[in-house]
């Protein structure tokens, strides 16, 4: 549905989750279209990583009206939730 129009952040602060999956897929997976931008889990970001967060998230969302963004953490509570 929104091939060639979405963009993924992902947030997880390791590259390997506590069951040994890798966190950190390839980018080839998503065409390309992801950045990892960890943020420690439990607590609220750096001011400047959310600044960083919100600017990366704005530019891409300004480029088409039809763009979307999708952010993710390990659990969805921390960071996301």
């Amino acid at each position: 549905r929104h091939y060639g129009r979405f963009f993924v952040l992902n947030l997880c602060d390791t590259h390997t989750s506590s069951d040994g999956v890798m966190g950190n897929y390839h980018p080839q997976m998503l065409f390309g279209q992801v950045q990892r931008m960890p943020f420690e889990d439990h607590g609220p970001p750096l001011l400047v990583e959310l600044i960083h967060f919100c600017e990366k998230a704005a530019h891409w969302l300004r480029r088409h009206h039809e763009n979307v963004l999708a952010c993710h953490c390990k659990g969805g509570k921390g960071r996301t939730g």
